[in-house]
């Protein structure tokens, strides 16, 4: 009898050690779990906190010209607007330094500056879905546009800038500051 007690003694140990075993390798695999699930919520919330932070604050290399403007009623800055295509504007861009030209195209980005003024990205290029492409800066001051509108848009010609991308890549745009501003479609209507 002692013999068997001894042998159920010795079977219920190693039982019990290959249930600790199980236990500590369970906690271990929650703990790596855990550990990766951390890792990949910070990359998450770090990757959103770099693209908010470059989307509403780009680096902007603003060129340091002075414009005058005249007070012309909004006919007559429609009809003294020049149309000129994008290629043009990025290869001879201090041709039209100071002259209004004319735009159309879609809002790709919104940054909200101070009351009424925004500051807008706007893809002007058309393809058969809409606009892509060849994207400008307007700074706008008036009532508040959505991503996806369509606008055509007066405004006198700054010069190129350049920002970094939220990818540290460096672009470099047309800028134009608003002077008229329509929206042609409502992003919710198409």
């Amino acid at each position: 009898m002692n013999d068997q007690k001894t042998f159920h003694d010795f079977y219920m140990e190693e039982k019990n050690k290959e249930e600790e075993e199980k236990k500590k390798k369970r906690k271990r695999k929650r703990k790596i779990a855990w550990t990766v699930a951390g890792a990949i919520l910070t990359f998450f919330v770090f990757m959103m906190v770099v693209g908010y932070i470059a989307s509403t604050n780009p680096k902007l290399d603003r060129p340091k010209t002075t414009i005058t403007t005249l007070s012309l009623t909004s006919e007559e800055i429609k009809a003294s607007a020049k149309t000129i295509t994008y290629d043009e504007l990025m290869r001879n861009s201090k041709n039209y330094v100071g002259e209004t030209i004319y735009f159309k195209g879609e809002v790709a980005q919104v940054i909200q500056g101070r009351e009424n003024n925004f500051d807008i990205r706007v893809y002007t290029k058309s393809s058969f879905s809409g606009f892509l492409g060849d994207d400008i800066y307007v700074s706008y001051k008036g009532e508040r546009i959505l991503e996806d509108d369509i606008i055509e848009l007066w405004g006198t010609y700054r010069g190129l800038m350049s920002y970094e991308t939220i990818f540290g890549a460096k672009r470099t745009i047309p800028q134009i500051d608003s002077l008229i501003l329509e929206v042609v479609q409502k992003a919710g209507e198409r």
